[in-house]
């Protein structure tokens, strides 16, 4: 009966480990996406930059401002919110 407990116990504990292990897995790879989608948003902003202080001029109309500097706040939340996740979820196997 005892060794039947610890079969028990010792399948619960796998599976619960599994679905940890799992779920770091499934974390990881988000923040890992968003890191990466991250570098690319990046790196058009500052093709963007270049656009616009290059030859010709571009003017952007003052009602558009609001709402592209509240893009880019959130596009720096949001790569320092998944610096942070994939921190917090280096977990030693």
């Amino acid at each position: 009966m005892v060794a039947e407990q610890g079969k028990t116990y010792s399948t619960f504990i796998e599976s619960e480990l599994k679905a940890e292990r799992d779920r770091r897995t499934s974390v990881d790879a988000k923040g890992l996406n968003v890191v990466t989608t991250s570098a690319s948003l990046t790196t058009l902003l500052v093709a963007i930059g270049a656009f616009v202080t290059g030859r010709g001029a571009i003017v952007i109309p003052h009602k558009s401002i609001p709402p592209i500097i509240g893009t880019l706040a959130a596009f720096v939340l949001a790569a320092i919110l998944s610096i942070f996740a994939m921190r917090w979820t280096a977990i030693p196997n």
